[in-house]
């Protein structure tokens, strides 16, 4: 007990320059920050330190303890984040949380699609309370290096705390607990794209060079929180040096939407707690598709399923065994999750967001579950006025055949531009 206070203090104890004992960093473009409001005002709520590349108006209406600094759009929240920590190296608060301005909620479904960032059962308050070990990163995403294949959190994904029976850690238990192994398909070339465009350096040459020096291998497997929300001990930042951060900041200050950033959402663990392989994680197979991934999920894990989506009042999909959006090309789906790199902090979403493109029908394949009075046969349903058109839903290997319902358009659709975060 003793020596566990002892690690307490020291992670705590930083320069000589009094410091808040917790500020939360907000990365800012336009997002609305009306759950500010619900950080309690007074000696013992945190500061809060706001960031805006946007107008920024109005914005400290929502908390008295918060300061407004503008920042020229560029860099996204890792340019927020570092440049944070440049300018405040040697008066860090005690301990600080770094956040996009989004309203922290469950999962992640795509800019503006709804989703904070947010593990099934985790809260933001959790972040305000100093850990132990000096950092809180709550890993909801793996991605392999260089090949950017991912795995992603089922917690994350489905909005149930039975799937990892009520407890939120740092990791999941159990390598169950994942996805499978997913290919991150175009994105990959848009990366790519982007490195050479800016004249970046390829995914192992930045972490060699800014992140860890002294890694060898030819490729390297990280775990990390998706949105890009966690918090750290002055001690921990301050265990690199100053120019570290300055660095890392050069390559986020040139860009509206840097390669840099992408690669930065991947390695802020790695920055401040070394390289850790902490979760149990599945064997490297070969990747599959990110919509198999996620259909796989929801197999394994059906009544967190069935319990996610009523919880959302979608009753229609918790009857169903299958959900398919028709999005560019064929995008199935419908629980959180997505690839990373979501939009904050300074870049409008028409500017990277890989939007879909000629949405020609979104559809729900009922089989052989009752279903809800509440589902209409297409038949007896008007066509929404849109330009979308029903095409025909594939069967889900059930030998009856199967009946096809609508669903609520706007809520699906959001569900299916999940894999294009």
């Amino acid at each position: 007990m003793k020596r566990s206070l002892a690690v307490v203090a020291a992670l705590m104890v930083g320069s000589a320059v009094q410091a808040s004992p917790v500020e939360v960093v907000v990365s800012h473009f336009d997002e609305n920050l009306a759950w500010l409001s619900k950080l309690a005002a007074g000696s013992e709520s945190p500061q809060i330190s706001m960031y805006t590349k946007g107008s920024g108006e109005g914005a400290k209406e929502w908390n008295p303890n918060m300061e407004v600094h503008r920042l020229p759009n560029v860099g996204r929240e890792s340019h927020t984040y570092l440049h944070h920590i440049v300018k405040n190296y040697d008066k860090l608060a005690d301990w600080t949380v770094f956040t996009q301005a989004g309203e922290p909620s469950f999962g992640y479904r795509g800019h503006r699609k709804g989703g904070g960032h947010l593990l099934a059962g985790d809260k933001f308050a959790n972040y305000l309370t100093p850990d132990p070990s000096g950092a809180r990163f709550i890993h909801t995403a793996v991605v392999q290096l260089p090949s950017m294949n991912h795995l992603l959190r089922a917690a994350f994904c489905i909005n149930s705390t039975d799937v990892e029976a009520g407890s939120v850690t740092a990791c999941p238990k159990l390598a169950a607990q994942w996805s499978k192994w997913w290919d991150i398909g175009a994105f990959h070339d848009f990366i790519a794209f982007k490195i050479e465009s800016q004249g970046g350096e390829p995914v192992m040459d930045f972490y060699r060079k800014y992140i860890n020096p002294s890694h060898v291998d030819r490729d390297v497997t990280i775990s990390f929180s998706q949105g890009a929300r966690f918090a750290v001990a002055r001690a921990k930042i301050q265990s690199r040096p100053k120019a570290d951060y300055e660095r890392l900041l050069e390559t986020l200050s040139h860009d509206a939407d840097p390669y840099s950033g992408y690669f930065m959402e991947w390695m802020w663990s790695e920055l401040f707690q070394g390289h850790q392989e902490l979760c149990p994680m599945p064997p490297k197979t070969a990747a599959i598709s990110h919509p198999m991934a996620v259909d796989e999920l929801a197999q394994r894990f059906p009544e967190a399923v069935r319990k996610h989506y009523v919880d959302l009042g979608l009753a229609q999909i918790a009857a169903s065994r299958s959900l398919e959006a028709s999005v560019s090309g064929g995008i199935s789906g419908g629980i959180s999750g997505g690839i990373s790199g979501g939009i904050s902090g300074g870049v409008p979403a028409t500017t990277t967001t890989m939007a879909a493109a000629n949405i020609t029908g979104i559809i729900v394949s009922v089989t052989s579950v009752p279903a809800p009075e509440t589902i209409v046969p297409v038949t007896d349903v008007k066509a929404p006025e849109t330009n979308a058109t029903t095409t025909n839903a594939k069967t889900t290997g059930v030998s009856s055949a199967p009946q096809v319902f609508t669903a609520p358009l706007a809520a699906i659709l959001a569900m299916a531009m999940a894999a294009f975060a």
